[in-house]
């Protein structure tokens, strides 16, 4: 008799890269159930981002090496990258409405890789529940945050209908795709879960850090490799730029505005600034396989 294939549960079907995330939300609910306090402090999340959120981005430095031709080649590639860094520093503190704006959509549209999609639009709606979810869970405290980093301007009601928009249209969207038995959506789909348990900075950390991140570097380990003296000058480009971003756009932020933000309001402009050559990277990738 031919042998037949082996049913193997839903559990199986999750991506092995979500692990750690899976975990952060089973002790995340885990403690909820307890009535436990598990507000972490806003320093340790700081740590936690700066730690291993924002180096996931070095690997476009690896990129740009491998990609180029000569070590003046390469340096142009660094320095144009460095240059966009700065000059989305420079447009945030200047236009921090619009920057806002350009940031939410440029995060929708880089978060929805995290998960297979059939088109930009749906990859974009992936994204935008994801984004959504801790402005319709915790309203008052993410328009707090949002004017904590544009300096008190009011929040535009286009990204407030869009973000509403996206909360919904992707909530089905989720529950289409596990209908059609496409597992990974398990990973938006507890993502609603925990925006309505936890506050929104602590949101970010546990999906920026647990899946979006760690799912980078699996991804950049997976697509070549990587020798230690590589991970070990990855790791310093990427010390070496969030400090200066952070002591750049802190600088630029207190002689623009005389405002006196939180770490975390420079980690968002922080993760702005790097986003957008991010994207562009990831973006000639694309066109170059």
């Amino acid at each position: 008799m031919p042998s037949q294939a082996v049913q193997r549960p839903p559990w199986y079907s999750i991506n092995a890269d979500a692990r750690l995330f899976w975990l952060s939300c089973i002790v995340t609910i885990l403690l909820s159930f307890k009535q436990l306090s598990f507000n972490l402090s806003t320093q340790l999340l700081l740590m936690i981002n700066l730690i291993i959120g924002l180096p996931h981005g070095a690997s476009d430095f690896l990129w740009i090496q491998k990609n180029t031709t000569g070590v003046a080649t390469c340096l142009v590639g660094c320095v144009g990258y460095l240059s966009v860094v700065l000059l989305c520093i420079w447009a945030w503190v200047n236009f921090p409405p619009l920057a806002l704006a350009v940031f939410l959509a440029l995060s929708a549209y880089h978060f929805g890789q995290d998960w297979e999609n059939k088109g930009t639009f749906w990859q974009v709606t992936a994204g935008l529940s994801a984004i959504s979810i801790p402005y319709m869970m915790w309203p008052e405290e993410t328009l707090f945050l949002f004017q904590l980093i544009t300096f008190d301007h009011p929040v535009h009601p286009l990204i407030t209908t869009s973000l509403a928009s996206g909360f919904w249209v992707g909530l089905c969207w989720c529950a289409i795709q596990l209908q059609q038995q496409r597992w990974q959506y398990a990973e938006v789909l507890m993502l609603y879960l925990i925006g309505y348990i936890v506050q929104p900075l602590a949101f970010f950390t546990l999906y920026f850090c647990s899946l979006h991140s760690i799912r980078h570097y699996r991804l950049t380990v997976k697509q070549q490799v990587i020798t230690p003296s590589q991970i070990y000058l990855m790791l310093t480009i990427a010390a070496t730029c969030a400090g200066s971003i952070i002591m750049i756009s802190h600088h630029m932020i207190v002689i623009a505005s005389d405002v006196n933000l939180t770490g975390f309001a420079t980690l968002f402009i922080a993760l702005f600034a790097l986003t957008v050559p991010h994207c562009l990277i990831h973006r000639i990738k694309s066109h170059t396989h």
